[in-house]
């Protein structure tokens, strides 16, 4: 979803400088055997329960034996759509490299990065452009300025300022240091419990009224990034979220995997060696070994419409969303996180479209060669057909020059192309008839993409009970790739602690 917002941010003054590639390694933490082998249950294998299988298997080696229960296809919420002959990105689609454990991981598996091609960009308020990119950089800069003033001056420092001091839960993990929930996380990170505080309030009334960057940028930039990355507006998100949509649209420091970004997830589970099982789980119990030297778990699952039962499993690792799952947990004490399961989850449609985009109901009678090939929306009133942002598409094994030139071909003439469209609804034939003056093919990809977020934002808690460790709770920070990860190391560093107090 961040290539959509990236041209915007590419096209500020001098912002492009301080972000470049910077990962190290997967900070692995040094960590002795365990005395006796235990066993641990993973549900789902999207990016989290392959990630937090990966780590496990790099903190603890073989004294740990992992299995991975999860229906679907591995990556969750990553995947591709085939369409019109080609495969396409319909969930997670954009990395930063100063994600460090997606960049890492990449790295690891020897997995080819797709470099983001420039393409013209316009914001749009559901009647016209109130901005349009320019052929020529020196005169989309000048419109830029002339527009939003040197607001955008105080964007640049707080994004310089909010990646420096994020980088710090890096360092935390690498130390060994773990969190029993997200707001004890984002606490300890950066300074002057500046995370906390983005959990606490609107994404609007940070930037506009707190930050003075100005109505313009924050209704129109802001508010367009948000609309891209989330599908969600600026009052009824966190300044946490809205920090991460804009930190997700800069330079070029964003990047995808060539041929797909559920590669990534996919080599993690196989790294780790963990026993993987297609079966999809619907009972969690506690119970008491026979020995009864220590609680144990007990999951019920269905593997190709059989129900089975495993059973004495040390520690069990949830890592799919509570609000969307049929789980049912027996013999725990849920009270402290029953609310987690009442909480919504965000419907987001990414429609497909092979066409021609139609000038006029954009506000113009022309298509030239500038015409925009990203479009992003203000909050609109009133829209005649509602959706949050579009986008000239490329297939995920296209390489970097394939890109280019077809960016280059979209501008120099009025031709059909592949769009993704982000809406809430499926979009109609009719609705679809105003936006495109033609077009031969429409599919449409529908999920729960990621919490609906209120401010102030309740985040749950990495632990629903001894021995049962939740994951997804950090999605209620901000739902990303790079998120989910580091909220599966935090996970793996308490289990690891966990399972080192039962050989005491």
């Amino acid at each position: 979803m961040w290539s959509f917002a990236l041209s915007i941010l590419r096209a500020i003054p001098f912002l492009g400088s301080f972000f470049k590639e910077d990962y190290e390694s997967l900070y692995s933490v040094e960590e002795k055997p365990l005395k006796t082998t235990r066993k641990v249950a993973i549900i789902g294998y999207g990016v989290g329960g392959s990630s937090v299988a990966y780590f496990l298997h790099e903190l603890l080696g073989s004294s740990v034996e992992v299995h991975v229960f999860g229906d679907g296809k591995v990556g969750g919420r990553t995947g591709v759509v085939e369409f019109v002959g080609n495969k396409y990105e319909a969930g997670a689609s954009i990395i930063h490299k100063k994600n460090r454990y997606m960049s890492g991981l990449s790295a690891k598996f020897g997995l080819k990065k797709a470099e983001l091609p420039d393409g013209y960009l316009g914001i749009f308020d559901g009647v016209k452009f109130l901005y349009r990119s320019s052929a020529f950089s020196v005169i989309s800069k000048l419109k830029l300025l002339w527009r939003y003033g040197f607001g955008l001056r105080k964007l640049q420092i707080y994004l310089n300022n909010l990646l420096t001091q994020f980088s710090s839960i890096y360092d935390l993990q690498s130390k060994g240091k773990s969190f029993a929930d997200p707001i004890t996380m984002v606490k300890a990170m950066g300074s002057h419990d500046m995370f906390y505080r983005l959990t606490q309030v609107s994404a609007e009334e940070c930037f506009s009224k707190e930050l003075g960057w100005g109505d313009r940028i924050v209704s129109e930039i802001v508010s367009g990034a948000c609309r891209n990355n989330y599908c969600q507006d600026i009052t009824d998100i966190t300044a946490m979220v809205g920090s991460v949509s804009i930190a997700g649209a800069q330079d070029d420091s964003l990047y995808a995997i060539v041929g797909g970004n559920f590669q990534v997830p996919m080599k993690a589970l196989e790294a780790s060696t963990a026993e993987v099982h297609n079966a999809h789980v619907t009972k969690v119990s506690r119970v008491v070994t026979p020995d009864k030297t220590s609680p144990s778990f007990v999951l019920n699952y269905t593997e190709d419409e059989a129900v089975g039962q495993s059973e004495y499993w040390d520690a069990v690792i949830v890592a799919c969303p509570l609000e969307t799952s049929d789980i049912e947990f027996e013999g725990f004490d849920t009270g402290s996180w029953t609310s987690i399961k009442k909480q919504a989850f965000h419907r987001t449609v990414a429609n497909f479209i092979h066409g021609k985009l139609n000038p006029k109901f954009f506000g113009t009678d022309v298509r030239n060669h500038t015409f925009p090939q990203t479009i992003l929306t203000t909050k609109m009133k009133q829209p005649a057909v509602k959706f949050t942002t579009i986008g000239l598409n490329y297939p995920v094994d296209y390489t970097e020059q394939q890109k280019a030139d077809h960016s280059k071909a979209v501008a120099a003439k009025d031709t059909a192309n592949i769009y993704k469209i982000f809406s809430s609804e499926h979009l109609t034939e009719d609705q679809l008839n105003l936006i495109f003056s033609e077009y031969t093919e429409h599919t449409a990809v529908d999920w729960m993409a990621y919490p609906e977020y209120v401010v102030p934002e309740n985040c749950g808690t990495f632990i629903l009970n001894e021995g049962l460790f939740y994951i997804n709770c950090i999605e209620h920070v901000s739902s990303a790739m790079e998120m989910s990860c580091i909220g599966a190391k935090n996970v793996s560093l308490l289990t690891k602690d966990y399972l080192h107090k039962l050989d005491q």
